[in-house]
């Protein structure tokens, strides 16, 4: 029976395809496009050569002269070429297909650029598998393998085809090895382990574990590996459970408990000890004991766990941790972590290192020994960045290819280590995107310039500045002409994008607020076109693609390794507009979401100039009063966010804030903001607020200067009012839409104030909204404060300028910035189980996918200097505020008086400044459009399905009222909501916003730090 199903087997085997029709059928489908008219006619020998590698190659051309046999001897077990394959593929199946892989890449792209049309070949691919060759694929799970293969990576599918091909009726033995595993949908269904007799044994529920751990459920797979910990007795899971327990991988951090399972993985592990040794030298979870620390270290050593050897030997060469400084020790324990037997399992720090003793040990200067040259090419190798470094200077390239050398940061995938870029799309070239492409950090990204239009000839002088800042910097420039949705598309297909579906991460940068880190971004969507519509469109075209993406399941790898926080969006538009675009988009996207910044140049502006020269900047002055007098020229977007952001922050206790708006076409921006505002004006008289005044008045009449001056003979009444404020004013802000007239305005001022003072004592703090970054690095250069002509007021126009692009929008303003930081603190401090993992993602999503929440945040974080000030807390030069460093002395302060007052039975300094807070946020919640709700309409709400205490659409919240209005549990409007909640059987939590405030004021120094 056997041999008839062979025989069978056999007489189907004769109609698969051979390795010359595939050859033959490339080409007649004019996949493999760089293969030219001459190309075509390659032989047989020649084509082998093209794809496979060089070893196989070889033995072909050794062993038969008969190249035709190889391909079409099927019904014979004796064809060399299966048995050779098979043979490769049982020994070195990585290296191998890797191989394959790499020379059909080289065949699919030519100059970096695909070379096929993706869908052709994947059909092409998947009709030779499977209707052709379906003999060989019966479970439908390799149907789907091959289709995600073909999706994420053509040249390995194609490879993988011929080797299919090669293999013959061999292919099914091998199928599993050669078939790509990266998909987890692929991975063995739980049932198999769950279903199975052995399904309460401890090795299934360890392998249960482990799919739940690779598929992102992490919780449950650690709740699984502490139940079969004991019963297994492996030091590799109580390993695994240590490190889950010291990061809070699936878990709340617990350092105590992870030191308790390092230590029973140290008993029979070198990596256990490895660990608990990492614990006693840095204290985590324990007290630091250097000399525990030690012992562990040298234990782990002792069956020459590299990362041990590397440490002792790092501490021997610069005498750390107890040890002496002693380089020959340092140098053996870095050539047994070097691994002389097999340098490819070797520590490449240890190999680097050696290398580096070595060459220092070499009297002869500028000669490099071979010896030291062979650990700098076993470290470039294994990844070492450095190692690359000093051969490239080396100029070594006797055995590296260049690509190997180049010294840039790699991944590796499937043991093939190749260039990976971050890469950032960009669908404008303006005086922005230059900025921002230029600030981008490191060389390795790829930017991306989609739907450009190359006719007009300033676009194209544009286009290759920007190439030219781009490649300049190590980088790669192409562009795209097609929308950004379909380069993204694109560049995924084609594998650039693979690191969103690969877990590893390469940056960490920094506290949240918790003890979860935000990584840095490697994808990165800047959409600054000056049609913001356009903006608009290509931003929510982006998420419900990337969504679409997540919800069909095709990459699920996505949002565990979180998409969020791989990817930026930064996107011009006006804000308002914006977010109720946004938001929406954002709020369906449920567990999904992504960072998306509305970068809003007027509003950017207002918030950059109150965080770096505050509006209390003339009252720093010894003897100087404590009101604050704000003039305001013009009547643009950048007035109008000054004056709603002002009053957002510049609520202190005992400091008067004035707001004077001019211009001649006053009557329209006093419209605007009376209806945007109007809670300003109806808002009950104990809310403390600051109402602007608006005075029409043409600042270009020759009589303007007049003003200035200490006669008011034949001036009208207004021009009265108006030369009264502008003496008394003390900050001065020129921000009209002409960025030339405003600086030549702001000179004006200056040399009127002066001219027209007896006593040359009216300094103010002027400055002037100019958006153009050299224009605003000239006035720098000739005009603003410690500079060349140093302070003195009769040398210096000290004129500041704000709103320049080169401020507002390079990377690192826009990913790490200050205040972004601060502001994402804030939020997440609203959240008191923000330390646990999905609590903290919740927050974090809450953050980005409502702009009311970023909004809220960013004015709180701008406040905390105000709020510092106001209690007597100052730096002692204006131009040292928005630097980090020096602002962290102002948490310390701040942090001393706060509790000096807690030794008060009322702590009434901590109630001060809650009330503070709390004003603050009644002017923040009225600029923003909102009012006070009464109890009556919070019930009728509530009664209509509302869940919460306030409205967003109708912007109604009770909580708008005088701190004393709040009450408590028992009496006031927080009771009375609560009543009306609790009546109505919400299980919604209400929060007391009291205690709230108090939490904002005693984590300040948090904050600021």
């Amino acid at each position: 029976m056997r041999k008839q199903n062979d025989k069978l087997y056999w007489n189907q085997c004769k109609h698969l395809p051979t390795l010359n029709t595939i050859f033959d059928k490339l080409y007649d489908e004019d996949i493999i496009l760089n293969f030219d008219k001459d190309k075509r006619s390659l032989d047989r020998v020649q084509r082998i050569e093209t794809f496979f590698t060089e070893e196989l190659a070889a033995e072909i051309k050794q062993r038969s002269r008969s190249y035709l046999s190889w391909f079409l001897n099927c019904e014979k077990d004796a064809n060399p070429l299966m048995k050779k394959l098979c043979g490769m593929l049982k020994d070195s199946t990585n290296e191998l297909l890797s191989a394959m892989e790499e020379k059909v890449y080289k065949q699919l792209y030519i100059k970096e650029e695909p070379q096929f049309e993706n869908d052709k070949l994947k059909i092409f691919i998947i009709e030779e598998l499977v209707i052709k060759f379906s003999v060989f694929i019966q479970n439908p799970k390799y149907l789907n393998r091959l289709e995600f293969c073909c999706d994420i990576n053509p040249s390995r599918a194609l490879s993988r085809l011929i080797i299919f091909v090669a293999l013959g009726p061999y292919a099914p033995g091998v199928m599993e090895l050669i078939l790509p595993e990266e998909d987890s949908r692929l991975l063995p269904e739980y049932s198999i382990y769950l279903n199975s007799n052995s399904a309460e044994e401890p090795e299934s529920i360890c392998k249960y574990a482990e799919l739940l751990y690779k598929e992102g459920h992490r919780d449950q797979a650690l709740i699984l590996f502490t139940k079969v910990a004991e019963d297994i007795c492996d030091p590799i899971i109580f390993c695994r459970i240590g490190k889950m327990l010291q990061i809070g991988d699936g878990c709340n951090i617990d350092e105590k408990g992870a030191i308790y399972y390092f230590k029973r993985s140290a008993v029979n592990s070198a990596e256990g000890c490895y660990e608990i040794a990492q614990c006693y030298r840095n204290g985590i979870g324990c007290e630091r004991q250097i000399d525990k620390a030690r012992h562990y270290l040298e234990r782990s050593a002792e069956h020459n766990f590299n990362l041990a050897l590397r440490d002792i030997g790092s501490a021997y060469y610069n005498g750390d941790i107890g040890y002496p400084k002693d380089v020959h020790i340092a140098k053996q324990y870095f050539e047994r972590g070097g691994c002389l037997d097999n340098p490819k399992e070797g520590d490449m720090t240890c190999q680097y290192m050696l290398a580096t003793i070595i060459e220092k040990e070499t009297k002869e200067s500028g000669f490099c020994p071979p010896t030291a040259l062979g650990w700098y090419e076993n470290a470039a190798r294994n990844g070492s960045i450095d190692a690359k470094q000093r051969l490239w200077d080396l100029n070594w390239n006797e055995t590296l290819p260049k690509e190997i050398l180049k010294p840039q940061k790699e991944r590796a995938v499937d043991n093939l280590y190749v260039p990976s870029p971050r890469v950032c799309f960009i669908n404008t070239i303006s005086q922005e995107s230059l900025i921002f492409v230029e600030t981008l950090p490191g060389s390795d990204w790829k930017v991306i310039l989609c739907d450009c239009e190359e006719k007009e000839n300033i676009q194209r002088r544009k286009s290759k500045t920007l190439k030219s800042k781009v490649e300049k910097s190590g980088g790669i420039f192409e562009i795209y002409e097609g929308p950004m949705v379909e380069a993204f598309e694109y560049y995924l297909a084609i594998g650039e994008l693979f690191f969103l579906t690969n877990s590893f991460n390469r940056y960490v940068v920094g506290d949240l607020g918790s003890d979860l880190n935000e990584y840095e971004p490697d994808l990165l969507f800047f959409l600054f076109n000056p049609n913001q519509d356009q903006n608009l469109s290509e931003t929510v075209s982006l998420l419900e693609y990337l969504y679409k993406l997540k919800k069909e399941e095709v990459y699920e790898q996505m949002d565990a390794v979180g998409l969020s926080n791989r990817s930026r969006f930064f996107v011009k538009s006006e804000i308002e507009f914006a977010t109720l675009i946004l938001d929406s988009v954002l709020s369906g996207m449920r567990d999904c979401f992504f960072a998306v910044r509305i970068c809003d140049p007027a509003k950017d502006a207002a918030e950059k100039l109150l965080s770096i020269a505050p509006l209390f900047l003339p009252c720093l002055k010894e003897g100087a009063p404590k009101n604050i007098g704000l003039v305001l020229f013009g009547s643009s977007e950048s007035v109008l966010w000054l004056i709603k952001d002002a009053i957002s922050v510049a609520y202190m206790e005992g400091i008067s804030l004035s707001i004077t708006v001019i211009d001649t076409n006053v009557k329209s921006i006093e419209s605007r903001f009376r209806r945007e505002c109007q809670g300003i004006y109806k808002a009950h008289e104990s809310i403390k607020r600051v109402i602007p005044v608006f005075y029409k008045f043409d600042f270009n009449s020759d009589l303007f200067n007049e003003l200035f001056s200490y006669s008011y003979l034949e001036m009208s009444e207004d021009e009265k009012k108006i030369s009264v404020l502008l003496k008394a004013a003390n900050y001065i802000v020129v921000g009209t839409d002409n960025e030339h007239y405003n600086l030549k305005l702001a000179t004006d001022l200056r040399t009127w104030y002066l001219k027209y003072d007896p006593t040359f004592k009216r300094n103010p703090f002027i400055t002037a909204y100019c958006k153009d970054s050299h224009l605003a690095w000239q006035a720098k250069k000739l005009a603003v404060v410690n500079e060349d002509l140093g302070y003195d007021w009769f040398s210096n126009y000290n004129i500041h300028c704000f709103g320049a692009f080169s401020q507002l929008y390079t990377y690192q303003e826009l990913v790490n910035g200050l205040l972004e930081k601060r502001a994402r603190t804030i939020h997440l401090s609203y959240y008191s189980d923000s330390e646990n993992v999905q609590s903290y993602k919740r927050a974090y999503k809450e953050f980005f996918s409502r702009q009311y929440n970023r909004d809220s945040s960013l004015l709180c974080a701008i406040h905390l200097i105000y709020r510092v000030y106001a209690v007597g807390i100052r730096l002692s030069e204006w131009y040292y505020y928005g630097d980090l460093e020096q602002e962290i002395g102002l948490a310390d302060a701040y942090h001393n008086w706060l509790t000096a007052g807690a030794m008060d039975i009322d702590n009434q300094r901590l109630l001060k400044a809650s009330q503070m807070e709390h004003e603050r946020w009644n002017a923040f919640m009225l600029t923003r459009g909102w009012d006070q709700a009464s109890t009556m309409q919070v019930m009728a709400y509530i009664q209509r399905g509302n869940p919460r205490q306030q409205l967003y659409i109708a912007k109604l919240h009770p909580y708008i009222c005088a701190w004393d209005e709040i009450g408590d549990d028992d009496y006031g409007i927080q009771s009375q909501v609560k009543q009306i909640m609790g009546r109505l059987h919400l299980s919604k939590t209400i929060p007391n916003i009291k205690k709230l405030d108090e939490n904002l004021i005693k984590l300040t120094c948090k904050f600021i730090g």
